[in-house]
């Protein structure tokens, strides 16, 4: 007698990992978007420097950004278009910088519903960490929070539903890590 098991991941979570082409060139570029960057939060965990909180003159890099991913962003959105047919373009709308050294980080957050997010590892070495992301469901069997931290390098981008629960640990690093945010929205 033979007995068919059929196991179904029924949650699943799309997270894309792009690394960046030509990263040595496109970094210094980057860097130049935008030196504006303000501490911001309580001294301690949550602090870091920012440009999120400024006026939208003071870091309106959107296209800059764009035009100097244009490659990585274009794969990108042929591959999400047609895996995700209801939806006609992706543009990216929002782009902050944020900077952190030792003890600083950002609690856990999302960036709502209806969007892609992604984070840029700008300054990014073996002594950092990336983006810790949270599952929206418990472990099944333990009931525990189930995390996990991509393998990222610096020059990579992480694509992901922006309603996912994200955060960075306190950085335990002398080394300043940079990180590009933006949003993506998604016309249908």
């Amino acid at each position: 007698m033979t007995i068919n098991l059929h196991p179904v991941d029924i949650f699943s979570t799309p997270i894309t990992i792009i690394e960046c082409s030509n990263w040595l060139k496109k970094k210094p570029k980057l860097l130049a978007l935008n030196s504006n960057k303000k501490i911001i939060g309580d001294v301690g965990y949550d602090e870091c420097s920012t440009d999120y909180y400024s006026e939208n003159v003071e870091r309106n890099y959107v296209k800059q950004f764009t035009e100097i991913l244009i490659d990585e962003f274009s794969e990108f959105s042929k591959y999400f278009l047609n895996q995700n047919p209801m939806f006609n373009d992706l543009i990216i709308d929002t782009v902050w910088t944020q900077t952190y050294t030792k003890t600083q980080g950002m609690p856990s957050h999302t960036h709502g519903y209806g969007l892609i997010s992604g984070v840029l590892y700008v300054d990014f070495d073996d002594t950092h960490e990336g983006t810790v992301f949270q599952s929206p469901v418990n472990d099944p069997y333990m009931g525990g929070t189930v995390t996990w931290t991509p393998p990222v390098k610096e020059g990579d981008i992480v694509l992901f539903p922006s309603n996912i629960i994200h955060y960075s640990r306190a950085s335990q690093s002398e080394v300043e890590r940079t990180i590009i945010a933006f949003n993506i929205r998604l016309p249908h």
